[in-house]
C-alpha cells in the first residue's frame, strides 16, 4: 500500500467519525473504536484473554497491540503509558486493523518476517501520526515544521517523518476533511476578520482626517472657510467684505434670506438667526462673532422673546 493510500484512509476515518476539533482525544478515540466495533482493555483488564490466548510476551514487549479474539479486535494497552503515548499507540493499533495487516498468532502486525514486521509497523505509525495532524489541515494551517507537528501529539522523530507527508488537500476525503474541521475554517475566518479591521482603520484615519480639517478651519482664517461654505450648490452666503462667512457647520443651517444686511424691523420674524451659550445677541449665519463656535439655531421671534438683541455689527 502506498503512503498516499495510507493518509487517505486515516483521513477517511476521520470524516466517517465526524471528527471536528483537533489535536484528537482519548474520547473521540474510544467513540471511534466503540462505533467500529474494536473492544479497547488495559493489560490488567484484558490479562485473561491475554493469558488464554499466549501473548503475555507480547504484552511485555509492546506498549499495545490488537488480538484477534473469536473474529473480535481487541485493542490491549498499558494503563501507565503517559496520555501522548497511550493515544498514539491505540491509533497506530487502529492503523493495523483498518490497513488489514496480516496476523501471527492472532496478533495485528506481527508476521514471520522481520522486513514485513516492521513495514507494517511503520505503516501503522503513518496511519497514526495521519490521524493527529492530517497532512491536507497541516498544508492549510502553514505548519511545516516537526517542531510545530509535535503540538499535536507527535514525537519529535514522528513529527520529522510526517513532514514530508504535509501537502495540499487533492481528493474529495482530503477536501472534506478539512471543510470539517474547524481549525482551517477558523483561519479562513481570520483572513475575514483582517480585513474588516484595515477596513476600521483606514475609515478612522479618514475620520481623523476629516476632523483635523474641520479644527483648522474653526480656527483659522475665515476666508478659507467662506470659499468652502460659497461652494455649496444649495444657496450662497454673500457675507460682507469686512467680515468672513461661517463655519460649514453654521452654513448648512443658513436660509437663504441671511444674505440681506436690512434693519431687523424689516426681518421677518420667522427668519433663522444663531445665538451662543453665553452672549446676549443672536447675529445672522454670516456674522464673524460667530465664526468656529457652537451656535444655537432660533428665529427672531424667538430669540427676542428669550431676551436677546441683533448683533450690532451683523445687523
Amino acid at each position: 500500500m502506498t503512503n498516499r493510500n495510507i493518509l487517505n484512509e486515516a483521513d477517511h476515518l476521520l470524516v466517517k467519525h465526524g471528527v471536528s476539533e483537533l489535536p484528537l482525544t482519548m474520547r473521540k478515540a474510544e467513540i471511534i473504536a466503540q462505533f467500529s466495533g474494536w473492544l479497547l482493555l488495559t493489560y490488567d483488564e484484558g490479562k485473561e484473554l491475554i493469558e488464554a490466548c499466549g501473548a503475555e510476551e507480547t504484552a511485555e514487549r509492546y506498549p499495545a497491540f490488537t488480538l484477534i479474539h473469536r473474529k473480535q479486535n481487541v485493542i490491549l494497552f498499558r494503563a501507565s503509558l503517559s496520555y501522548e503515548h497511550k493515544l498514539f499507540c491505540i491509533l497506530h493499533e487502529f492503523g493495523h486493523i483498518v490497513l488489514k495487516h496480516t496476523a501471527e498468532n492472532n496478533v495485528l502486525g506481527i508476521t514471520p518476517s522481520p522486513e514485513e514486521t516492521a513495514r507494517q509497523e511503520r505503516e501503522a505509525d503513518d496511519f497514526a501520526a495521519e490521524m493527529l495532524a492530517p497532512s491536507c489541515v497541516m498544508y492549510a494551517l502553514g505548519i511545516k515544521s516537526a517542531h510545530q507537528l509535535e503540538r499535536f501529539g507527535l514525537t519529535a522523530e514522528q513529527a520529522l517523518r510526517h513532514c514530508d507527508n504535509i501537502r495540499e488537500p487533492e481528493t474529495e476525503i482530503e477536501k472534506a476533511l478539512c471543510e470539517r474541521l474547524p481549525a482551517v475554517k477558523y483561519r479562513k475566518r481570520t483572513k475575514r476578520v483582517n480585513i474588516v479591521a484595515v477596513s476600521i482603520a483606514v475609515s478612522a484615519f479618514a475620520v481623523i482626517g476629516m476632523l483635523m480639517i474641520y479644527a483648522f478651519a474653526g480656527k483659522g482664517n475665515p476666508g478659507n472657510v467662506s470659499s468652502t461654505a460659497s461652494e455649496s450648490p444649495a444657496f450662497t452666503i454673500e457675507a460682507p467684505a469686512e467680515t468672513s462667512a461661517p463655519s460649514s457647520s453654521t452654513s448648512a443651517v443658513a436660509s437663504p434670506q441671511a444674505t440681506t444686511t436690512s434693519k431687523p424691523e424689516d426681518e421677518p420674524q420667522s427668519e433663522t438667526v444663531y445665538i451662543t451659550k453665553s452672549g446676549k445677541r443672536y447675529h445672522k449665519a454670516d456674522c464673524r462673532h460667530i465664526v468656529g463656535r457652537d451656535v444655537i439655531e432660533k428665529t427672531i421671534a424667538e430669540a427676542e422673546e428669550d431676551g436677546y438683541t441683533p448683533c450690532k455689527d451683523c445687523f
